[in-house]
């Protein structure tokens, strides 16, 4: 009886990640630290417009973004899309104003999965009370029954 809770929980857990805050890591080559960071959204197949910064920057447009610096990575975590829906790269920008695309990633809403994120907390909620009001029902009738 409780396995079907167990498992919508397990299903539950994993859904619903496309839509945001997205974070978009990008891990580059121990000599290139100190190269300016670039966070970008793709314009055409080779091109993309956006922002140059440099590694102690911790958040860009606004506070939309948010930059997290580690050893031979930095993370950028999407709290609002500034910029709309699109493709966004992260990279490094060389000494000839060159963007070395180290990651990109595709971000869009969807209504869909906005619509499913609120209705899956709620049926979490109700989920968790029905679970242990069935439990108690069902010791109730057993123990009438003996």
């Amino acid at each position: 009886m409780t396995v079907l809770p167990c498992i919508l929980m397990l299903l539950y857990a994993d859904s619903c990640f496309c839509m945001g805050p997205w974070v978009l890591r990008c891990p580059y080559m121990p000599e290139q630290k100190d190269m300016h960071r670039v966070w970008c959204k793709r314009t055409s197949a080779d091109c993309c417009s956006g922002i140059v910064f440099n590694n102690t920057t911790s958040q860009l447009e606004n506070g939309a973004v948010m930059v997290h610096e580690d050893s031979g990575t930095f993370s950028l975590k999407v709290l609002r899309l500034s910029q709309g829906e699109g493709v966004y790269w992260c990279g490094l920008l060389n000494l000839k104003s060159d963007i070395i695309k180290l990651a990109e990633m595709e971000m869009q809403r969807d209504l869909l999965n906005d619509v499913w994120w609120i209705l899956r907390w709620i049926l979490m909620a109700v989920l968790l009370t029905i679970t242990p009001t069935m439990h108690l029902c069902f010791r109730i009738k057993k123990k009438r029954q003996s």
